[in-house]
């Protein structure tokens, strides 16, 4: 992933800080034709957001890859097409503590932008294979909320 800061003598007319501060919260456009090159395995964000998200081994479509967040390993964030809800089971209830309970069917997830789990990136073709580990696409991926916080101990007490 290229990502990259310009500093103010790298832009036409921008010559000291006073100027720069003109630019501040600007949208900067780079052309297509100016964006430096990359190397083998290495993409423009702009080039993955919109990018159907399909699954490695059936080539079935699950979403769209709305955004691309840093965060130690870039991870992309996948907009689903078929949100997914927790399943109620008997040891689903047991795994949730009593003041818990389900959040919404999740819309999005977030997958590890790593090749062992994205193996395939096809720009030209418009898709980016996916291959699930336990947990990321099914109901185990469902976050859960607290319904009530457990009392702080002087509440417990009534002081």
């Amino acid at each position: 992933m290229w990502n990259a800061a310009l500093s103010a003598s790298e832009i036409d007319g921008i010559e000291d800080r006073d100027r720069a501060e003109v630019l501040r919260d600007a949208v900067l456009y780079v052309r297509g034709d100016d964006r430096p090159e990359l190397e083998e395995g290495e993409f423009h964000v702009m080039d993955l957001v919109g990018l159907e998200a399909r699954i490695a081994s059936s080539g079935k479509r699950i979403g769209v890859v709305a955004d691309v967040m840093s965060s130690g390993n870039d991870l992309l964030s996948i907009e689903l097409d078929e949100p997914i809800a927790a399943k109620e089971t008997s040891s689903s209830r047991r795994r949730f503590r009593r003041k818990q309970k389900v959040k919404q069917p999740q819309t999005h997830v977030l997958v590890p932008f790593v090749e062992a789990i994205v193996p395939v990136v096809d720009v030209a073709g418009g898709f980016v294979a996916i291959v699930p580990i336990p947990g990321l696409l099914d109901e185990r991926s469902v976050t859960i909320q607290e319904d009530e916080p457990d009392p702080k101990p002087d509440e417990e007490q009534g002081q």
